[in-house]
């Protein structure tokens, strides 16, 4: 059975909590909200964030590629975002408004996210 796992954009805290980290929870209600719960502190809904789902393929470095995430190549030097295209219901890196599917992944590796990094794509 494929595992899900997410990563979540803090909108208003400029914050990415990783599914894993040390005490750090990330049930996601079925009305939307997120729960982000630290062990010891009280824990808090809001919907200000952006969820990021795994994609289940891994990087040359075996680092996990998540949904909005900035890929480069080795050989070729183009820098594409991971998105979901709902069309052909899978994963695509984006340049621009080209969409290209995710086998273009292989000999790539994680750069940074759009939220962290956004400068590298321009």
């Amino acid at each position: 059975m494929k595992k899900f796992r997410f990563k979540v954009w803090d909108k208003t805290e400029s914050k990415m909590y990783n599914w894993g980290d040390q005490h750090v929870y990330i049930p996601i209600s079925s009305f939307g909200s997120i729960l982000i719960s630290h062990a010891g502190e009280n824990s808090y809904i809001r919907s200000d964030y952006e969820i990021l789902q795994f994609t289940g393929i891994k990087d040359i470095n075996d680092q996990e590629i998540y949904e909005g995430d900035l890929l480069k190549g080795e050989v070729f030097q183009n820098i594409v975002e991971v998105v979901w295209d709902d069309l052909n219901a899978c994963w695509c890196g984006r340049k621009a408004s080209s969409l290209v599917p995710a086998n273009f992944f292989c000999g790539k590796s994680v750069i940074g996210n759009i939220f962290e990094t956004p400068e590298l794509l321009k």
